[in-house]
């Protein structure tokens, strides 16, 4: 198979799948019109031979400014926690500035190669 009919193969299964998946959000969507759910929580009926859980959720954005200035005047425990991510930029800095560094901190971080991410666009022109 050559690279440019496996590029074509490529694009015509991702056009696929995302139709399939866009297809079946929707279909969840009508299932979780239908059962009776929480807005947050979740609820499982059976129906026929199926058991179906709808779990409802709901997206928070904070201002952070102004929750930290709230915080701050009420001296009140704040509902939030700190999530530690390993800052990458400093990770690379080290490794070239500071290896001695590194090389202590480099004992508690595994590393291993992800999933190559494959962007394609087509271009104007005859195609395959």
């Amino acid at each position: 198979m050559t690279l440019q009919t496996l590029i074509a193969t490529y694009q015509a299964t991702k056009h696929a799948e995302d139709k399939l998946r866009d297809e079946r959000r929707e279909l969840g969507r009508q299932i979780a019109d239908a059962i009776e759910h929480p807005d947050e929580g979740s609820k499982t009926e059976e129906i026929g031979p199926y058991r179906v859980t709808v779990t409802g959720s709901i997206n928070r954005k904070v201002d952070w400014d102004l929750f930290d200035d709230i915080t701050a005047d009420t001296g009140a425990h704040a509902p939030y926690t700190v999530k530690r991510a390993l800052d990458i930029k400093g990770i690379k800095w080290l490794q070239k500035n500071d290896p001695d560094t590194w090389e202590m901190y480099a004992r508690a971080i595994t590393s291993k190669p992800g999933s190559p991410n494959i962007k394609i666009k087509e271009v104007d022109g005859d195609g395959i």
